[in-house]
């Protein structure tokens, strides 16, 4: 037995081996970059890397993330980390109103070759890299975001009705800024949905905001070095797919409580809501992808603890995190509820609501 092979471990040597090599010395690295210590986005954005998403004929998605925050509090600056981690190109796909489906996939050109004979040559997008970055994502057009959902979804992208297939599963993190609406979108449900984890940040105090001042005085000295190649992350991904157990249980318990996200009225759910705001709260929830990245997420938890097989509590801890951005409330629900709370946005009501959401919608689960 290997002398490092922790105490509460229920895996075999091979998955401590993985966690010891590559997904801590990860981890570490992203807190290394991002202040606060509470932030939940360095773990779920080393979750995201390791986690199994979308499952197609022959391809295994990754669980692709939305980071939502202030400008100013690092969204860009993790991105950028995973691609010098693993040795390889990011792709960035800078949102703004008037970008192309051609800027994310690429497009042929007429080009000469050796014999001044004329060709069409393919000139590859952002959409071609292994880890993508898709910066403030609510600035791109409908067209524009109608570009991603192949890439995400099946890990291959069609240009002038030709379809290339990726050489990797595609690991993409998304950024948007939540208080600026001039020249923004709204995320499609389509996208969104092919997006594993919606995290949004902390609220700096006075410790963190003085941390900063340290931190960007040595931020030029902070070194981060190769830990691993994508060949060796695609391999750890799929033995954490493989290895991690789905008992009949946990399923049932998922299935649950995406029942009663969707029908919370049935179920008897933010009832305070339903009476200030007089009727329906929640017009649409989960789907059967958001059902499947749910597993998906408590499965690479269970791995990330030392564990094959998942427990109910790590179906709780990512919930939140898997389940915010796919509901849907009526309209004027989160505007009632911030003037009645006095918040800041309606985002922070949002917040409010699938909080309690998902709370009662857990308790619910365990009621016989």
């Amino acid at each position: 037995m290997d002398p490092y092979f922790p105490k509460e471990a229920r895996c075999g040597e091979e998955h401590v081996r993985h966690m010891l090599q590559v997904v801590y010395p990860i981890l570490a690295s992203y807190r290394k970059v991002l202040i606060g210590k509470k932030s939940p986005m360095p773990t779920y954005t080393a979750l995201g890397m390791f986690a199994v998403g979308d499952t197609d004929q022959g391809h295994r998605g990754t669980g692709h993330i939305w980071l939502i925050d202030l400008p100013g509090k690092g969204k860009t600056l993790l991105a950028k980390v995973p691609a010098i981690l693993v040795g390889c190109e990011v792709g960035r796909f800078q949102g703004v109103p008037d970008a192309l489906t051609a800027d994310y996939t690429g497009n042929y050109i007429i080009d000469f070759d050796d014999e001044g004979k004329r060709y069409f040559r393919l000139v590859k997008g952002p959409g071609f890299a292994p880890i993508q970055l898709i910066d403030e994502v609510n600035r791109l057009s409908p067209r524009a975001q109608s570009a991603l959902l192949e890439v995400l979804s099946e890990g291959t992208i069609t240009i002038a009705g030709k379809t290339h297939k990726l050489p990797y599963s595609p690991f993409c993190i998304f950024t948007s800024n939540p208080i600026e609406t001039e020249g923004t979108n709204p995320v499609g449900k389509a996208l969104s949905d092919r997006m594993m984890f919606q995290i949004t940040g902390e609220t700096f105090d006075a410790e963190i905001f003085a941390s900063i001042l340290k931190h960007t005085d040595t931020f030029d000295s902070v070194e981060l070095k190769q830990i691993c190649d994508l060949d060796r992350v695609q391999e750890i991904r799929e033995f954490f797919y493989r290895s991690v157990i789905l008992d009949d249980k946990i399923a049932m318990l998922i299935g649950r409580l995406c029942e009663r996200m969707n029908n919370p009225g049935r179920f008897h759910l933010l009832r305070q809501y339903e009476e200030t705001h007089g009727g329906i709260v929640v017009e649409t929830a989960i789907s059967g992808r958001g059902d499947v990245h749910l597993k998906g997420a408590a499965r690479a938890m269970a791995a990330f603890k030392y564990r094959n097989f998942i427990t109910p509590d790590d179906v709780y801890k990512v919930a939140r995190h898997v389940l915010r951005h796919r509901v849907v409330f009526a309209k004027g629900v989160t505007r009632t509820l911030q003037e009645e709370l006095k918040l800041n946005s309606e985002i922070a009501a949002r917040d409010v609501l699938i909080d309690t959401l998902v709370t009662e919608a857990w308790s619910s689960t365990h009621e016989t």
